[in-house]
């Protein structure tokens, strides 16, 4: 499954994955100048457009 949003947006060399559930909690876009994507709520968008996809 492939999400859109990120393939298009994400630059490798400086932009950052928050690979832990809660680290989102703690950074927040606007702690830093650096995109920031949580994985948390990707997984998440992804699973509920999987389950409705899934119908």
């Amino acid at each position: 499954m492939k999400n859109p949003r990120l393939s298009s947006s994400i630059n490798l060399k400086s932009d950052r994955l928050l690979g832990c559930t809660e680290i989102g909690l703690l950074v927040q876009q606007a702690d830093t100048p650096v995109p920031l994507f949580d994985t948390t709520e990707i997984h998440a968008e992804q699973a509920v457009q999987w389950a409705l996809e899934s119908r």
